[in-house]
């Protein structure tokens, strides 16, 4: 979101910046420079001047003709020209160099302070419309991501009312079954009982009636001895 509000504001900020300031800010740094490029150039002797201003591409200002370098010294020049000094020769350089560079910075330096300003001022103004659409943006997201876990919670809740009722049937199958089986073993088990207990009164009541036979027999047998 950063990123896209940096990008609008730089682009709004130099678009603004040209539809502004086309051609003015240059001519106002030029026109800076002059007394510095006058200073520099009062300081040096009038053939250093000149030998400057051919070697520069001003030779026209001098009056001259025919090609640039027409007008400089050479090796295989007439008689009586001295070449320019080697130490002099390096400061010309040097100074155009200084010159280039200094007029580099400064229109750089300019611009950046006006871009700054101009940035500055469509970060202030535009600025609070970018952040409430930014809000609303958000906000509209966050609505949905809201809504999508709504319906992933509600999904898992059935899903697990689902497995849970399912799971209550299986469980009521598994305990019906065994209470039939439970229920059977106890119809068998009381019908074996009640056999093993009819078994056992028989078994008893046989045994009391031979008891009774065998006290029968003894006494009949008393008897008939005291008859003899």
């Amino acid at each position: 979101m950063l990123q896209k509000a940096a990008s609008y504001t730089t682009r709004l900020a130099w678009s603004t910046y040209r539809s502004q300031y086309p051609k003015y800010l240059l001519s106002v740094i030029i026109l800076k420079l002059d007394p510095y490029l006058e200073q520099k150039l009062s300081r040096l002797p009038e053939d250093r001047v000149r030998e400057l201003l051919i070697r520069s591409g001003h030779h026209r200002l001098l009056g001259l003709s025919g090609d640039a370098d027409g007008g400089l010294p050479s090796k295989s020049g007439p008689s009586g020209v001295h070449l320019i000094d080697p130490y002099i020769q390096r400061y010309i350089d040097e100074e155009i160099h200084n010159s280039l560079k200094l007029q580099q910075d400064i229109v750089r330096d300019s611009i950046k302070s006006e871009l700054d300003d101009i940035v500055q001022h469509s970060i202030r103004s535009e600025l609070p419309d970018l952040v409430d659409h930014f809000r609303e943006e958000i906000a509209d997201e966050h609505k949905i991501k809201v809504c999508e876990l709504g319906e992933v919670v509600q999904d898992s809740i059935c899903e697990i009312q689902t497995v849970t009722n399912d799971g209550s049937e299986v469980i009521g199958d598994v305990t019906t079954a065994h209470i039939d089986e439970l229920d059977k073993q106890a119809v068998e088990a009381k019908k074996a009982l009640k056999e093993m207990a009819l078994k056992l009164t028989a078994s008893l009541r046989a045994s009391f009636d031979d008891l009774q036979g065998s006290r029968h027999e003894k006494q009949g047998t008393h008897a008939r001895c005291r008859s003899v």
